[in-house]
């Protein structure tokens, strides 16, 4: 059974308490990180089953519940690390953890049936995210794709980029440089927080607004690089190639566009030379009609071979056309 020393019981209030409008939020004095608890007389035992965990705070995975689980097991809840708890705003009679989310999960794990509570009235939502960001930052960083998410929920939230700069120590030049990876693959997200594609290789990738390329460079070009100087000469021979092709595709194009043009307009003249010819009066001379007459046939014959010119190029253009489409997927698989 595991071990806890006993203190006053509460329960929970009936009616939630709310002071969001009347809080000034503007001039809230500089979150602090709240220390341990030491005074007996502050904690209060809440039931683990009426102590709820918060789904907006940001931190999103747990690392060795199960140690601290059997941590408490044998050794019972240490009253030095209390949990810090607000009433649910939306369940009535129950609490919702500020701070102290991997504890409870623990104490819940471990079959805990009431632990030592702060609680605390009166603070906003806004207020409590970023409490628990600074309660976060001091105690374990948030891994760093985590970390950048729970930077755009706060900005969501109305916390300015300042402010957010202030409570968690870096610089806005630093948090904005951040922020370029809310554009990376989902996919990615993973190998960032788990050290095998450097932040700011990383970042570089994000500015890839297709996901399927994101995904076709880290898997064909980065993947088996060990350090991030080749990630990043790597992402450079890539965009230089592809620089080229298009380089090289757009100056095809523009070729053939521009002589499909010129064999237009000739087999148009031609055509019109043709037509004038049949319709002008020539001298009843038979020598100079047969001269003619070969004359035109010459015309016509050449003007169907411009003609067939032409529709080759457009032919081949449409083929250079789809062709590029077609890779395009396959390139981005």
């Amino acid at each position: 059974m595991p071990r806890i020393k006993q203190l006053k019981k509460v329960e929970a209030p009936a009616v939630v308490e709310t002071s969001v409008e009347t809080k000034q939020e503007t001039a809230a004095a500089p979150v602090v990180a709240e220390k341990p608890v030491s005074t007996m007389e502050e904690l209060t035992m809440i039931e683990t089953s009426k102590v709820n965990l918060d789904p907006n705070q940001p931190r999103e995975t747990y690392e060795k519940i199960e140690e601290l689980a059997a941590s408490m097991k044998n050794k019972g809840f240490d009253q030095a690390f209390a949990i810090t708890v607000r009433p649910d705003p939306a369940e009535a009679g129950k609490f919702m953890v500020i701070v102290g989310h991997r504890r409870t999960k623990a104490a819940l794990l471990a079959g805990i049936p009431a632990i030592p509570c702060h609680v605390k009235h009166g603070y906003s939502e806004r207020d409590i995210y970023e409490f628990q960001l600074v309660e976060n930052e001091n105690r374990q960083d948030l891994p760093p794709m985590n970390r950048v998410r729970a930077f755009d929920k706060g900005i969501k939230m109305g916390i300015e980029k300042t402010r957010l700069s202030k409570i968690l120590g870096v610089s806005l030049q630093t948090l904005e440089a951040d922020m370029l990876l809310l554009g990376l693959a989902k996919e990615l997200h993973k190998f960032v927080d788990n050290g095998k594609l450097p932040k700011d290789v990383a970042k570089k990738l994000a500015l890839y607004e297709s996901s399927s390329e994101q995904l076709h460079i880290w898997n064909n070009h980065l993947i088996s690089k060990k350090t991030a100087g080749a990630m990043m000469a790597s992402i450079t021979a890539y965009q230089n190639k592809q620089d080229q092709t298009d380089m090289f595709g757009k100056a095809r194009k523009a070729a053939a566009d521009t002589g499909l043009m010129k064999h237009r307009k000739a087999s148009e003249r031609l055509e019109k030379v043709v037509v004038d010819f049949e319709k002008g009066s020539f001298h009843n001379d038979p020598n100079t009609i047969n001269a003619r007459k070969r004359e035109l046939e010459k015309l016509k014959v050449l003007a169907v071979t411009m003609r067939r010119i032409a529709d080759a190029l457009m032919v081949n253009i449409t083929a250079y056309d789809a062709k590029k489409d077609l890779e395009a997927p396959k390139a981005a698989a």
